[in-house]
C-alpha cells in the first residue's frame, strides 16, 4: 500500500501599461492564482493485481480589475449619464490610417478607457480509478475518470458604457460610410469631439455560474501472442456535457420565436429552463476503439501499426465570461437618424435589465445586436481518427532508427462563428429578389435605405418593409432576421482537420556519457474552420472566406510547419583522474542541449480592399467589439474576403531568411496581389505554402551538476541559456493590406506600408537563469 500527495501554488501578476494614468488609461492588470491538490492511493491486491485510485482539485482565480476602480464618477466628471460603474467609459474607433486621430499603445484596439472588469473562478475536482491485472500472456487494464468543471464569474463590462465612433457622423448623410474612389469622407476623431457616437454597448454588473461534467470508462488488453508478436486492443467511452448556466440566466437566439416588439416576426431571445429544456444535446455515442500491432519480422527489426479513435473536450469557457453578462447593443439608425439623441452627453439610449426574460427586449435598437446563439450540437466533442505505420530498426546495440507514417482526420472541431452566419444575405435570397452581386446597380441598391427605394423598384425586386417602422438598408431588410444584426453561433462543431506526416527518429541510448534523440518531421496540415480559440489567446484565427462554397475554404493550417527538426542531447562528463581533487571537480557535470529548427509559419494572404465590401453588401457577421469575431474576422472592422494572387509575380521583394536591412527594405511585393471584382469573393487560399514568415531557430543549452552531501541530501545547481547563440528575432512584416502605400522617410528608411517591418521591437536576445535546488 502506498499513499502520496501533492500541492502546488502558482501566483502570476501581469501589467499591461500604456503610459496613461487612470481614469483614461487602457491599462490591464491581470492577477492569476492557482492551487492544485492531488492524492493517490496504490494497493497491491495480489502479486498480479494492482489497484490505483486518485483524486484532486484545482482552484483557479482570474481577476482583471480596472486601475482606480470606484474612484471616478462619470456623471460628475464627464457629464455622462446612464452608466453603472464608477470608471471611465470605453471609447473605440478614434484612429484611422487614412486620417489619423488618437490611438493607444496597448494593442487592445480601444482608444481610451478600460477594456474589462471581471473575475472568473475555475473549480475543477477530478477523480481516477484503474485496475491492472496480469494473467498469462495478457495484461488487462480497466479504469474510469471523472472531471467536473465549475466557473463562477462576475462581469462588469460593459456597464461603464462602450461607445464606438466612426466617420459616418461627420460624413455626407446620403453616402453614409461609402467612400468615393481614392478618398474618404468624415473623420472619426471629429465625431468624438462633437460627441456623436455611431454605436455602443451598455449593461448591468452581472454574476453567473457555468459548469459541465465529463465521465469516461475504458478497458484494454496487451496480448503477447508470441515472443515476436504483440497485439494491443481496447475501447474507451466518453460522456461529456456542454457548459450550462446554473439558473438559466444566459439567453440564446430563438430562430422561430416570435418577437412582439417587431410585429411578431421570428427571432427573439430564449432561456434554458423557461422557453426550452436545453439549448443543446449531449452526445451519447463517443466510443473510441483502439488497435495496435507489433511484430519482429526479422532480427533487430520491428514492424508497428496502430489505429484508434479519440475524443477531445467539449468547448471550454476561455474568456466567454466577458460576453455572457448583461450586454445591450445600440446603434444609430442607418439613415435620417436624430443625431442629437445619440450623443455622449445623453448617455446610452437604453436602460439595461439583467436577466431580462421579455421576448421583445432584444434588440433595443433595430439591427444593432451582436447576438450569441448556442449551437444545438454544442455537446458534441471533437472526434479524431489516428493511425500510424512504421519500422523500428536497431542500428547498433545503443542506437535505433524509427521511420513512420502518421496521419489523422478530425471532425466536429469547434468553429465559433467561423462556419456559421445565419443572418447573412445568401445567393438564394438575392435570386428570390431578382438581384445579383455582379450587377453594379444591384450592389448600389443593396446599400440604399429602403425608405428611398422607389415604388417601381420595390415592385421589380419584391421589396417591402419586414416590420413596421423599418429604417435600414435593403441589405438589412433582406436578412432572415432583419431586426437583428450579426448572429454569432457559439460552439458549433463544424470544423475539420487533415494531417499526414513522415516522421523519423534516431535514438542513442546512454553510453560513454552520451545520449541523444534526433527527430525530423515532414508534414502537411489542412483545416476548415477548426483553429477556433478565444480571440484573447489565439495564435491564429479560422481562415474562412466564402460560406456559400464551404469546401473551397479548405486551406493550410495557420500553424503549418512542413519541416521540423528537433535534437535533444545530454552528456555527462567523466572524471579526469589527474588527482583526487581534479577527479572530483570534473566528474558528473551534465551538458544538455535542445535545438529546434523549423519552417516559418504561413502568412495570411492580404485582405480584399474592394469597396463596397462584402460585409456591407451581404450584411455578413462582423464583430461589434474586440471580444467577438466571425467569418475570419477576429477583430473589429476586419475585411470580409481575401485578395487574389497575381500569377508570375514574386511574393517577396527580399528573401526573409537571408540577410537584409529592415530599415531600408520592404519585404513583401504589393504587385503580387489584386483585389477581387466588386461583389466577388477572393479565390486565393487564406494560407499558401510558399508564403511564410522568417524562420526562427530555437537553441537552448544547459550545464548542471548534483552534489551529494550525504545520504538523502543533495544540492543541484544548473545554468540554463535560452536562445544561446543570441539570434535576433525580427518582427513580422505588415501583411494585411496590399493596397497600403509603401512610404519612406526623408532619410530613405522605410516608414509604413505593405511589407514594412518595424525593427524597433526586435527581440529574442539571449537570456539565462541559474537554478539551485536543495533536496532532503
Amino acid at each position: 500500500m502506498k499513499i502520496s500527495g501533492y500541492w502546488s501554488l502558482n501566483d502570476v501578476t501581469v501589467f499591461f501599461p500604456d503610459g496613461f494614468k487612470p481614469p483614461v488609461t487602457t491599462e490591464r492588470d491581470l492577477y492569476e492564482t492557482t492551487h492544485t491538490v492531488r492524492l493517490k492511493f496504490d494497493y497491491t491486491i495480489t502479486p498480479t493485481v494492482l489497484l490505483s485510485l486518485g483524486a484532486g482539485i484545482m482552484h483557479f482565480v482570474f481577476q482583471d480589475p480596472v486601475p482606480g476602480y470606484g474612484t471616478y464618477d462619470p456623471l460628475k466628471e464627464y457629464g455622462l449619464p446612464g452608466t453603472y460603474m464608477k470608471i471611465y467609459p470605453t471609447i473605440y474607433g478614434l484612429y484611422s490610417r487614412q486620417g489619423g486621430g488618437m490611438q493607444d499603445t496597448s494593442g487592445q484596439g480601444n482608444s481610451m478607457g478600460p477594456v474589462a472588469q471581471q473575475s472568473q473562478w475555475q473549480i475543477k475536482p477530478t477523480g481516477t480509478a484503474s485496475l491492472s491485472w496480469v494473467k498469462n500472456n495478457h495484461t488487462y487494464k480497466f479504469g474510469a475518470e471523472l472531471r467536473i468543471e465549475s466557473y463562477p464569474s462576475t462581469a462588469g463590462t460593459p456597464s461603464n458604457g462602450w461607445f464606438f465612433f466612426n466617420a459616418a457622423q461627420t460624413a455626407l448623410p446620403y453616402l453614409g460610410t461609402i467612400n468615393p474612389a481614392g478618398g474618404s469622407l468624415g473623420f472619426a476623431y471629429a465625431s468624438f469631439l462633437l460627441g456623436y457616437y455611431n454605436n455602443g454597448e451598455i449593461g448591468q454588473y452581472s454574476r453567473f455560474h457555468l459548469g459541465k461534467q465529463a465521465w469516461a470508462f475504458y478497458a484494454q488488453d496487451s496480448w503477447k501472442i508470441t515472443p515476436k508478436m504483440t497485439l494491443d486492443y481496447g475501447i474507451r467511452y466518453d460522456y461529456q456535457t456542454y457548459l450550462r448556466e446554473q439558473y438559466g440566466r444566459i439567453p440564446s437566439f430563438g430562430y422561430q420565436t416570435p418577437n412582439p416588439r417587431y410585429g411578431n416576426i421570428p427571432g427573439a431571445i430564449i432561456f434554458e429552463g423557461r422557453d426550452v429544456e436545453s439549448f443543446a444535446k449531449n452526445y451519447p455515442h463517443a466510443w473510441g476503439p483502439r488497435l495496435g500491432f507489433a511484430y519482429q519480422f526479422m532480427p533487430k527489426t520491428v514492424f508497428r501499426a496502430g489505429i484508434g479513435i479519440s475524443y477531445g473536450q467539449t468547448a471550454n469557457l476561455e474568456m466567454w465570461s466577458l460576453r455572457f453578462g448583461s450586454d445591450e447593443r445600440f446603434s444609430v439608425p442607418t439613415f435620417g437618424a436624430a443625431l442629437e439623441y445619440f450623443r455622449l452627453k445623453n448617455g446610452p439610449p437604453i436602460v439595461p435589465v439583467w436577466p431580462n426574460f421579455d421576448k421583445g427586449s432584444v434588440p433595443q435598437t433595430p439591427g444593432s445586436v451582436f447576438m450569441t446563439s448556442f449551437d444545438h450540437n454544442a455537446g458534441r466533442p471533437p472526434r479524431q481518427i489516428m493511425w500510424s505505420i512504421g519500422i523500428q530498426r536497431e542500428l547498433t546495440p545503443n542506437m535505433s532508427l524509427d521511420i513512420s507514417y502518421v496521419g489523422n482526420r478530425g471532425v466536429w472541431w469547434m468553429s465559433n462563428g467561423a462556419l456559421t452566419d445565419p443572418n447573412r444575405v445568401t445567393p438564394a435570397i438575392l435570386a428570390k429578389h431578382n438581384m445579383s452581386l455582379s450587377n453594379a446597380d444591384h450592389r448600389s441598391l443593396l446599400l440604399t435605405p429602403l425608405s428611398l427605394v422607389s415604388d417601381a423598384d420595390r415592385a421589380r425586386y419584391n421589396l417591402s418593409e419586414p416590420y413596421p417602422g423599418f429604417a435600414g438598408t435593403v441589405s438589412q431588410a433582406l436578412r432572415p432576421y432583419p431586426h437583428f444584426g450579426a448572429i454569432f453561433v457559439l460552439w458549433a462543431p463544424l470544423g475539420n482537420t487533415w494531417y499526414d506526416s513522415l516522421q523519423m527518429k534516431l535514438t542513442k541510448r546512454f553510453s560513454h556519457g552520451l545520449d541523444f534523440t534526433a527527430a525530423y518531421s515532414f508534414q502537411k496540415e489542412l483545416t476548415i474552420g477548426a483553429e477556433t480559440f478565444d480571440p484573447a489567446f489565439a495564435p491564429v484565427q479560422p481562415a474562412v472566406n466564402d460560406l456559400n462554397n464551404l469546401r473551397s475554404n479548405k486551406t493550410l493550417s495557420g500553424l503549418s510547419i512542413p519541416h521540423r527538426v528537433v535534437i535533444a542531447a545530454s552528456y555527462k562528463t567523466p572524471a579526469l583522474k589527474v588527482n583526487r581533487w581534479m577527479a572530483w571537480f570534473t566528474k558528473d557535470w551534465q551538458f544538455g542541449a535542445v535545438l529546434t529548427y523549423q519552417s516559418g509559419l504561413p502568412i495570411h494572404v492580404p485582405y480584399a480592399q474592394t469597396q463596397p465590401n462584402l460585409t456591407q453588401l451581404l450584411s455578413l457577421c462582423a464583430p461589434q467589439s474586440v471580444f467577438g469575431g466571425c467569418n475570419s474576422s477576429p477583430y473589429y472592422n476586419a475585411p470580409s474576403s481575401h485578395a487574389n494572387r497575381v500569377p508570375g509575380q514574386p511574393l517577396f521583394l527580399v528573401d526573409l531568411n537571408s540577410k537584409f536591412d529592415p530599415y531600408k527594405e520592404f519585404v513583401l511585393n504589393p504587385a503580387a496581389w489584386t483585389n477581387p471584382e466588386p461583389g466577388q469573393f477572393g479565390v486565393t487560399s487564406a494560407y499558401l505554402n510558399d508564403y511564410r514568415y522568417r524562420r526562427s531557430p530555437n537553441e537552448n543549452l544547459s550545464l548542471g551538476r548534483i552534489f551529494r552531501i550525504r545520504e538523502g541530501m543533495s544540492l543541484s545547481i544548473r545554468i540554463e541559456l535560452m536562445n544561446a547563440f543570441n539570434r535576433v528575432r525580427i518582427p513580422n512584416p505588415s501583411a494585411d493590406n496590399a493596397s497600403m502605400p509603401q512610404v519612406r522617410a526623408a532619410n530613405g528608411n522605410t516608414q509604413s506600408g505593405f511589407g514594412y517591418i518595424n525593427p524597433l521591437p526586435a527581440g529574442g536576445q539571449r537570456t539565462g537563469q541559474l537554478v539551485a535546488r536543495f533536496q532532503f
